[in-house]
């Protein structure tokens, strides 16, 4: 939108014009001015209705369907929880978002709720780019040595709950502390693999409409909304559904494959 300072050089000249009684002929100033308005008053019109403008209709980001299963990958992300749990949680996050450290401890619930029937599925979605990328391939790092948990644990603690200090020096502190081969994690951590496997993570969320972080899926079905019941709620549906197919003879080792990854929306 046009700020007023660009009007107010002509709310100031037109102050400035002598008085009627004046013997100066001002129509020509007269005349530039209101010319000068008139096209001033069009181009904020033509703004004001510009699509995603104030006067506008906002073009909606295309969202996940609650209704919908959607086709998450998952193969080669940190996990916790049993492989082949009957429902498999992911959770769209970065190491760099403070509603993400609110939630891991209602993610942390629902794993322990749930200690044989869900597993919980950690994908990187990158929204801070500058601070969030590293500590995504520190965790891509530990999960390699297995040890994506505790990584993740101090990751919060001490480098996001510390100050935002999320940089490599003490990305490579915490991996000590957290008990991994220091050299290998350095090399990984800045690897080509980590950088290929945080981006297509990214990417992969943002095809099914991922647009913030946290964003959860349950077997494959958004989380409209973060409270604990329903995201209690939905379990326990998908649950119900998942043992009655495996009592009718899917794997449970191949529950998610069949059920989400073959049968659900690949894209938005």
């Amino acid at each position: 939108m046009i700020s007023p300072r660009r009007l107010a050089p002509l709310t100031a000249l037109a102050l400035a014009l002598p008085a009627a009684g004046c013997q100066r002929d001002v129509s020509p100033q007269l005349d530039r001015i209101e010319k000068e308005q008139k096209e001033t008053k069009e181009l904020v019109q033509k703004l004001l209705a510009r699509p995603g403008g104030p006067g506008g209709q906002r073009r909606e980001r295309k969202r996940a369907d609650p209704a919908l299963t959607y086709a998450i990958p998952v193969e080669g992300s940190a996990s916790i929880g049993p492989a082949d749990a009957p429902v498999t949680v992911v959770e769209a996050f970065e190491f760099a978002c403070p509603a993400c450290e609110t939630a891991r401890g209602v993610m942390a619930e629902m794993a322990k709720a749930y200690p044989e029937d869900v597993r919980v599925v950690y994908r990187n979605f990158i929204v801070h780019p500058p601070v969030a990328t590293l500590p995504a391939q520190a965790g891509c790092a530990a999960n390699k040595q297995g040890k994506f948990a505790p990584m993740a644990e101090l990751i919060w603690d001490k480098g996001f709950n510390a100050g935002r200090n999320l940089g490599a020096d003490n990305m490579e502190k915490l991996a000590q502390e957290a008990g991994l081969d220091l050299d290998r994690f350095k090399a990984d951590m800045n690897g080509d693999e980590c950088r290929k496997r945080v981006q297509e993570e990214h990417t992969s969320l943002a095809r099914v409409g991922v647009n913030a972080t946290p964003s959860i899926f349950v077997n494959g079905r958004y989380v409209a909304r973060r409270s604990p019941d329903q995201f209690k709620a939905l379990i326990e549906e998908e649950l119900v559904k998942a043992r009655q197919r495996i009592a009718e003879g899917t794997k449970p080792a191949d529950y998610y494959k069949v059920w989400v990854l073959e049968k659900g929306a690949k894209k938005i």
